[in-house]
């Protein structure tokens, strides 16, 4: 089979993809050209997103979540029990987080006062995390669970990612656009002491994945464990990897840019940044569950710079 081609396995398309070191799969969820993952859970469902619709990938099987009104959603992620959460329109055009569970989409609602609301991730305890305005017209974090939509506070603050234990992954910034990585715990906020930048995601032993400032942009990425940094340095031949989760193994993906017209997955593991494999010229790697599976997007042609959600698995 020449790359390029698709071949079918297990009802998914599995994309030819170059030799390298350790070797993948690379598996079209079939979602269409344009489609882009969030998230991946345990049991290796995946948040899906294409033309103003979310999607749950459940084997091979895509299930549209429908929206609340507007019809327009987003899904941002999805957890071990197969609950997702997003932000939707509604039917009077405002924006607004939602929890998705058993084939019903809840509206979240906003902070008093605000018009718009997102939410960025779910833990398995049904813990909702994201960000709402409020009205003095300012963001704020907030935190949701059994009904109640608790403000995070902070002139302008952000909630990325939350874990089992309920601690949360965020930013505190101003309203001049400055920045910085925090973490919210049992009602305290944590200033990381990072410089600039924002917490991304934070894993079930506590370890934040954190995006600091580099040269103008959010280019650089290290594990906050403990109180100790770890810079995420990028792949060989790179100059900045940006990563956007980490599991609980402290895998963490993401992407560099080594071209303005070149980008690459890249998987960070034991110290060490490598390229996941990719058909064409462009592949950015989104989520990592616990088993190591990984999904994101990927031209699918050689050449080519259309992209399309993936999943890459060890072959």
């Amino acid at each position: 089979m020449s790359i390029g081609t698709v071949a079918l396995l297990a009802a998914t398309a599995v994309l030819a993809a170059p030799a390298t070191p350790v070797e993948w799969k690379v598996v079209d969820l079939g979602a269409g050209p344009d489609s882009y993952p969030t998230a991946i859970n345990d049991r290796g469902q995946v948040a899906v997103n294409r033309s103003a619709t979310a999607y749950l990938w459940r084997n091979g099987t895509l299930t549209d979540l429908g929206d609340l009104g507007g019809g327009y959603a987003i899904v941002n992620d999805v957890n071990n029990r197969g609950e997702a959460v997003g932000w939707s329109y509604t039917a009077d055009n405002a924006q607004h987080a939602f929890l998705w569970r058993d084939g019903v989409m809840t509206d979240l609602g906003t902070l008093p006062g605000g018009f718009f609301s997102s939410a960025e991730a779910i833990n398995d305890r049904g813990e909702i995390v994201g960000e709402s305005t409020t009205a003095d017209n300012t963001t704020h974090a907030f935190h949701w669970r059994n009904g109640v939509l608790t403000d995070l506070g902070g002139q302008e603050s952000a909630a990325h990612d939350v874990n089992d234990a309920g601690q949360v992954a965020g930013l505190l910034g101003n309203r001049f656009g400055t920045a910085f990585p925090v973490r919210w715990w049992h009602g305290q906020r944590r200033d990381l002491s990072t410089g600039q930048g924002t917490a991304v995601a934070v894993n079930d032993r506590g370890h934040l994945l954190i995006n600091v400032k580099g040269d103008g942009s959010y280019d650089r990425s290290a594990l906050w464990r403990n109180g100790r940094l770890t810079a995420l340095e990028p792949p060989a031949g790179a100059t900045n990897f940006h990563a956007g989760a980490v599991n609980d193994r402290d895998q963490a993906v993401g992407n560099t840019v080594d071209t303005p017209s070149d980008l690459d997955a890249v998987l960070w593991q034991n110290g060490r940044a490598v390229r996941l494999p990719n058909v064409g010229r462009v592949a950015s790697a989104w989520a990592i569950d616990n088993r190591g599976r990984i999904v994101g997007t990927s031209s699918v042609e050689e050449g080519g710079t259309e992209t399309r959600a993936v999943m890459w698995v060890r072959g």
